[in-house]
């Protein structure tokens, strides 16, 4: 399989892009210092997958409302998040480090800025006395005993004119454009939403208006030639994941519905959005913006991606739309393409196991590929715990700035015992070290209890990583 339709040039309003795959805004976390500016931690994990061929890279989340939604910061000032807000030159000097480290590999580059956290943010502000804040009377996503107060109409405002500042602050640093998190049931969901904004009066009482505000403002801040993305989930699936009952008693049997993020969607194009990333789901159902191991590939680009395609072509809306979802094996990808579902796809979780997966695609060695499991550990789980992304079968992840296979001067004789995934990965490693590797085990398998795993049907990602690791072994 060619997969000539993957590689095909194209543009996002005035971004030239090489191909059509976009790695997907992961990342961030953790790697940068005390005041928000990226270390070479970041600047590394990028600069390792704009090597890999990818041809547009999103920075992961980047808030605009310091000062405003306390669940951004920690209490001695700091924060875990990257920042790009102010005028800080400090800052905008690690930045202009990254954006510069990608361009010599044809890569581009978007920031991901979003309004904040809001109600799925950590409640621990509220031990310090601190308001909490979300677009009206909300409970904390984790302790639903302790209230987010309403935003007023300044606040938003500010947080709207912040967006403008970053946009700019992200231009004069090298970033070829932007993309907006609306998705996920953070901040800029909550404000634009029925379950979460209630509001009576004022502005934002219309839904649809703090989206509209912002993509003008960073329009007006940057110029009509510096392209926009607005990543939302098309519907937030909370009644297809809980069931009517459940729906309206939590809910308020309240959602976002397909039929009006559609309209949602040509409202923000004619604002000034270049590009749409549609995804489903929220904090609520966690498995839809992050399919787990036993969901089925591509599993929602028809529905969504498609379906906002053939709207907009219906329209004659001059905007693109970029597929998720579980797109990591090429075949797939290429068929969201053919199928005209989507016009770019996106890879999260693909390009972390494996930051090479365009050029091995592009050089017909998809074989080659190691393949995400889908197992969240690395990529979710290890922020989460206090760490910064990595991945359970990439053990360079995360590490590109201090992990290096240097070969070795002093040629030895390696004995590895059992051939499961970390005695397979020893060998492989200590092979391209220049080591004379033998590979032990007493099955007549790979995979140690991976190969057993693989035998349930919805374990289809472990299989295919197990086939990939076979390949691998033999060809070394």
């Amino acid at each position: 399989m060619a997969f000539e339709k993957l590689f095909e040039p194209s543009n996002i309003g005035t971004c030239n892009l090489m191909n059509r795959i976009i790695m997907a805004p992961m990342a961030n976390i953790n790697m940068a210092d005390p005041i928000g500016r990226p270390t070479e931690k970041m600047i590394a994990y990028y600069r390792e997958r704009a090597k890999g061929g990818t041809g547009l890279l999103i920075t992961g989340l980047v808030p605009v409302s310091f000062g405003i939604d306390p669940t951004v910061s920690e209490d001695n000032g700091t924060t875990y998040f990257p920042r790009i807000d102010g005028t800080s030159r400090t800052r905008l000097s690690g930045w202009r480090d990254l954006t510069a480290a990608v361009r010599p590999y044809g890569s581009k580059i978007f920031i991901q800025r979003s309004a904040g956290l809001g109600r799925v943010g950590s409640p621990e502000p509220a031990l310090k006395g601190k308001d909490l804040r979300s677009s009206s009377f909300n409970k904390n996503f984790y302790v639903p005993q302790i209230p987010h107060f309403p935003l007023s109409d300044r606040k938003i405002r500010k947080i709207v004119k912040s967006f403008g500042q970053c946009a700019v602050n992200a231009k004069v640093s090298g970033f070829d454009g932007v993309q907006i998190h609306g998705h996920e049931g953070y901040l800029m969901d909550q404000l634009t939403s029925d379950p979460w904004n209630r509001r009576k009066i004022g502005r934002y009482r219309n839904k649809f208006q703090f989206g509209i505000d912002v993509v003008k403002e960073i329009k007006k801040s940057c110029g009509d030639d510096f392209p926009i993305i607005y990543r939302i989930d098309l519907t937030q699936a909370l009644e297809e994941s809980y069931g009517k009952d459940i729906f309206k008693k939590q809910f308020r049997g309240k959602e976002r519905k397909i039929e009006e993020e559609l309209e949602f969607c040509k409202v923000l194009h004619e604002a000034g959005v270049d590009a749409f990333d549609v995804d489903k789901g929220c904090y609520d159902n966690w498995f839809w913006p992050h399919p787990p191991a036993y969901f089925d590939d591509a599993i929602y680009a028809e529905e969504l991606a498609g379906r906002l395609r053939s709207y907009f072509r219906k329209e004659n809306i001059d905007a693109k739309v970029i597929a998720v979802g579980k797109l990591g094996k090429p075949e797939f990808a290429e068929k969201v393409l053919d199928n005209g579902w989507a016009d770019y796809f996106m890879l999260g979780r693909p390009l972390l196991a494996d930051p090479y997966w365009t050029k091995k695609v592009k050089e017909g060695r998809v074989k080659e590929i190691v393949h995400c499991i889908g197992d969240h550990e690395g990529c979710i789980e290890s922020f989460k715990m206090g760490g910064h992304i990595c991945c359970a079968v990439n053990p360079y992840a995360g590490f590109e700035d201090c992990k290096k296979l240097i070969r070795t001067d002093v040629m030895k004789r390696i004995a590895v015992i059992g051939a499961g995934p970390a005695g397979c990965e020893a060998a492989m490693t200590a092979y391209k070290k220049g080591y004379d590797v033998t590979l032990f085990e007493k099955t007549d398998h790979i995979g140690g209890q991976l190969h057993l795993a693989g035998k349930m049907m919805i374990k289809h990602d472990i299989r295919r990583y197990l086939e990939n690791l076979q390949f691998q072994l033999d060809l070394l």
